[in-house]
């Protein structure tokens, strides 16, 4: 546990090495006291130690796997986090309710930062049912090395989603607690899945995303609550064999207020990529 807060401090002390740096990331840029940091810090060791008490304890019913995923650009909350390719890849252990994700972003098509490795986060989320009602309550850490204007900050966030006919309805809602604590995204969507052939699935979703005036202000430089965006996804789902999958995946975001038209500098955002997936 000491050499993991060690290294996750080492992270905070990197400091970037071309100044010309200019990503959008999480743009809040509060100073943020070495009490917050050090609160981060154990937070990380909390969830590593759980993570690891969890699969112990649940030895024989235990997955894991690894994704790799290549986006054409990297959006939050359908916002622009930079210019060009990324890689984002993600791991997860899971044992009986309980899943611990880790989560990277490397930069590959700036020239100025290209493998430049500046974003982990950190979930811990549960899954459950009540009736027909899938609860999945989730604590997330966000780090960026290699990124020494941007504060460590984590939130909570408690997703919903129930069987409406052949689709499924869903609400999630995000809390921030450290960088601009109390600030408050929503969402709510409709999806659907369907087997188009044997190991080939399709996925498609649409939903609409809402904000407090807090959360516009510290993450997407407006002064007010809105309804922010509508936004529409869709992938595909090959499954190989073995429980190894290729997904295409693509998505399109439309800003439905104006201020955050002006201040993201367009009416849309989309992104397309490639992931390929391995469960253990």
């Amino acid at each position: 546990m000491e050499q993991l807060a060690s290294w996750v401090s080492s992270l905070f002390n990197q400091e970037s090495d071309d100044d010309k740096q200019k990503f959008m990331f999480k743009s809040y840029r509060p100073q943020v006291s070495p009490r917050a940091q050090l609160t981060g810090w154990l937070l990380a060791c909390v969830l590593a130690t759980a993570g690891a008490v969890g699969v112990q304890a649940e030895a024989r019913s235990f997955t894991f796997g690894i994704e790799p995923d290549i986006s054409s650009r990297y959006l939050w909350r359908g916002m622009a986090q930079g210019q060009g390719p990324v890689c984002q890849t993600s791991a997860w252990v899971s044992a009986a309710d309980f899943t611990f994700t880790p989560w990277t972003n490397i930069v590959l098509g700036n020239k100025v930062d290209r493998w430049r490795f500046n974003e982990l986060d950190l979930f811990f989320d549960w899954a459950g049912e009540w009736h027909n009602i899938k609860i999945a309550p989730c604590f997330g850490l966000y780090l960026y090395p290699n990124q020494p204007e941007v504060a460590t900050t984590a939130d909570l966030t408690l997703e919903l989603s129930i069987p409406v006919g052949s689709l499924q309805a869903s609400s999630a809602h995000t809390i921030d607690l450290l960088a601009a604590a109390g600030a408050y995204f929503g969402e709510a969507g409709l999806s659907v899945e369907h087997e188009l052939a044997a190991g080939l699935s399709l996925n498609a979703q649409v939903s609409v995303g809402w904000a407090s005036a807090k959360f516009n202000q510290a993450f997407a430089g407006t002064s007010r609550s809105a309804m922010n965006l509508a936004g529409a996804e869709v992938s595909f789902t090959w499954s190989i064999g073995n429980a190894l999958y290729l997904m295409p995946h693509a998505e399109l975001n439309l800003f439905t207020d104006r201020e955050l038209r002006e201040t993201q500098g367009s009416i849309t955002t989309f992104a397309a990529g490639l992931a390929v997936g391995k469960e253990f």
